[in-house]
């Protein structure tokens, strides 16, 4: 198959996107994995009590 320059352009760019946005899910996980290293977690159901009581939620 050949695909002309205007297609080829596309094509790289949405690749390019699609890269930069996997990258920001990684450092994302990354971070959260460090901060589960680094001890800085909490149970789910606290983190949920303490975000109802913030909001006001019952």
């Amino acid at each position: 198959m050949v695909m002309n320059a205007e297609a080829f352009d596309r094509a790289m760019s949405l690749r390019d996107e699609v890269r930069q946005r996997e990258l920001a899910v990684y450092d994302g996980l990354m971070r959260g994995y460090q901060d589960v290293l680094d001890g800085k977690t909490i149970p789910a159901a606290d983190a949920i009590s303490r975000i109802r009581a913030e909001r006001g939620w019952k």
